[in-house]
């Protein structure tokens, strides 16, 4: 194994980093009637109420939510493990995820969807801006307008109320797209399989076709999905016509995954 310059192996290095910067920081001030609320920190400053507990429960609530907050990798996780300590119910833990990251459960339900192809990880907070292009920090990937972001969590939210064809709303469209690229990268794609996964994604959710000149690849990536999902030529989708698809089509994603990254050896080679 290789080592750096002062005989330090880089691995090693890299993750005594990944752990000391492994945390959510929180703080618990007093609010209204004596009670204690938990706010999230940034900055060195309050900057998120996330729940509030009467005095005699805050024995229970401040080692438990310091625990978890010293423990976690992401907010969402932090939140996550607030929520099975029944410190805040399942309605206030949506709100909290959408509130502090408002694209989360669009992700965490293409997370569970990209499953067989491998795991697309947390949430890429750090890779999307929100705004306008003036405003997207140095280290973010892409950048999405803030109008449509927001349209799109209202289409999803209609989606969430059992409403499938909300689906099929074009801002919403364009946010699967991006994601979607995102989590092609997260499964290893090259660059120009991230775009076909991220269209073709795209076209199976919302039934918009999304293309960047590539719609012979796309016909081709869901012939193999539908023959894998339905061991035949027939096209179930898309998820905005047919519930199914997030069941059927999860064998589906894998298949194209794999076909997108023989696609990038052959183009590499």
């Amino acid at each position: 194994m290789g080592r750096g310059p002062n005989g330090v192996d880089p691995k090693s290095n890299s993750t005594q980093e990944r752990k000391a910067t492994v945390g959510v920081q929180i703080t618990w001030q007093g609010g209204p009637s004596g009670r204690s609320e938990l706010w999230l920190v940034a900055d060195g400053q309050p900057s998120h109420r996330l729940l509030s507990v009467s005095i005699d429960r805050m024995a229970i609530a401040h080692p438990l939510a310091q625990r978890w907050a010293d423990q976690a990798d992401s907010v969402p996780e932090f939140l996550e493990m607030l929520h099975l300590e029944d410190l805040i119910d399942l309605d206030t833990l949506r709100r909290l995820l959408a509130e502090h990251m408002p694209l989360y459960r669009i992700w965490a339900r293409l997370r569970e969807f990209c499953h067989e192809a491998g795991d697309i990880g947390e949430f890429p907070a750090a890779s999307i801006a929100i705004g306008s292009l003036g405003e997207v920090p140095s280290d973010a990937t892409v950048c999405l307008p803030e109008a449509q972001v927001v349209e799109a969590l209202a289409a999803w939210c209609r989606f969430e109320d059992g409403d499938p064809q909300a689906l099929n709303e074009s801002n919403l469209a364009m946010v699967v797209a991006t994601l979607g690229g995102l989590a092609g990268q997260r499964l290893g794609l090259p660059w120009e399989a991230v775009v076909h996964f991220g269209d073709w994604l795209t076209g199976l959710i919302t039934g918009w076709l999304i293309s960047h000149g590539n719609e012979e690849q796309l016909w081709q990536l869901e012939n193999l999905a539908a023959q894998t999902a339905g061991g035949g030529p027939q096209h179930i989708g898309p998820a905005c016509y047919n519930q199914q698809v997030w069941v059927v089509y999860r064998p589906a994603v894998a298949a194209v995954v794999q076909a997108l990254r023989r696609f990038g050896h052959h183009a590499q080679a």
